[in-house]
């Protein structure tokens, strides 16, 4: 994790969707770069990023996120040392009321795709919804096997 604190908080299991909960979020002054790294390759299909309760402190979307390829899959077509792809400019549902800065818990930025094998995954977030001085972030959750 760069530029945080509470990463332990990312895959607690917990969604925060009320106050009583808030510190259970990862935290972040600004811009912020989170990588999953697994003990062994893993085949994934689908990530969600949940959002913090809070509207001052909630991402408007993920700028990109990058997976080191474990094994070469059959459409991939780029070169260079390692393997990687990424997705980019995933955008946060419009699951909040901007005139009142109200923001509906519980909702995810959610990719989906053909399953790869990977050894890490790494979020770049760095746009507020809000004007807080952080970033928050309420859990990560990856799909696969």
């Amino acid at each position: 994790v760069k530029n945080g604190v509470g990463a332990e908080y990312l895959n607690d299991g917990l969604l925060t969707v009320s106050a009583s909960v808030k510190e259970r979020e990862y935290r972040s002054s600004g811009a912020t770069e989170i990588t999953l790294t697994f003990d062994s390759p893993k085949t994934v299909r689908g990530i969600l990023i949940y959002n913090s309760y809070n509207y001052e402190s909630a991402f408007s979307k993920i700028a990109a996120i990058q997976f080191d390829l474990a094994e070469r899959p059959e459409w991939y077509t780029g070169g260079g040392k390692g393997l990687s792809c990424y997705i980019k400019d995933i955008g946060f549902p419009k699951a909040y009321k901007e005139n009142e800065k109200i923001l509906y818990s519980g909702v995810p930025s959610l990719a989906t795709f053909n399953e790869i094998k990977v050894n890490s995954i790494t979020i770049t977030i760095s746009d507020h919804l809000g004007n807080a001085n952080t970033l928050n972030i309420a859990e990560i959750m990856v799909l696969g096997k």
